[in-house]
């Protein structure tokens, strides 16, 4: 008698496991089917021409208007076109590329693009400022210049170039560069200063900010 009931309350939890399993599963399911819904129905695109040789033409990518940055003392707004959330890895998160920017004015209601297509990925944008070298928070004072960190396509090697607050007037300044070290603006505001790797040099750079060209630089010797 102890054993059929033993052996009905073994049943009874058996039922119950395969029954919250069931449930388990239909509620991953559900949730699933609710978040690709929301996610198409948040999925707001623009797909921009890249604008390069109808001989040559990619197809377009599937860009975004990210966040909007003040450019700090002036009127000036600018948004990074982006390329659609990807994943970067089992413990990156989702990474996207920066393409493009747009420049807006306030209060003319004016825009414009930094570039005239969406080939380049531009790696780093900062704002410079002569209050606490090259920095992006608007309390260290205005923006004298914007540097832009521009990665070359199918390799690492970078390129620097500036361009005056509003996005226009951009030069580059450097070329096939491994990496940018350090960069810092003289207390005057009219320099900026790198240090910059290129292959297994060093070098110490200085730059003429209002004529967007360099004008001196010192290889770091090794110890």
């Amino acid at each position: 008698m102890d054993n059929s009931k033993f052996f009905i309350w073994i049943n009874r939890i058996n039922s119950i496991a395969i029954l919250l399993l069931l449930l388990c599963g239909l509620g991953f399911s559900v949730i699933a089917i609710l978040d690709g819904i929301f996610a198409h129905e948040k999925k707001q695109t623009l797909s921009f021409d890249n604008q390069q040789d109808s001989s040559h033409q990619e197809p377009a990518l599937d860009l975004r208007l990210g966040q909007s940055y003040d450019v700090c003392g002036t009127d000036i707004s600018y948004i990074e076109l982006q390329t659609q959330p990807r994943s970067a890895g089992f413990s990156s998160g989702y990474h996207s590329d920066t393409k493009n920017i747009l420049f807006s004015q306030l209060t003319t209601m004016e825009n414009w693009w930094l570039f005239g297509a969406n080939q380049q990925t531009i790696a780093r944008i900062t704002q410079l400022s002569a209050s606490l070298g090259a920095s992006s928070i608007c309390d260290s004072g205005d923006t004298i210049a914007i540097m832009y960190e521009i990665t070359a396509p199918d390799s690492d090697q970078r390129t620097l170039a500036l361009s005056s607050p509003d996005g226009r007037h951009y030069q580059v300044i450097s070329k096939d560069i491994d990496q940018l070290i350090e960069s810092k603006v003289s207390r005057d505001g009219k320099f900026l200063i790198t240090i910059e790797q290129v292959g297994d040099s060093a070098f110490f750079r200085k730059y003429a900010i209002s004529q967007q060209e360099k004008i001196t630089e010192t290889v770091i010797s090794h110890p």
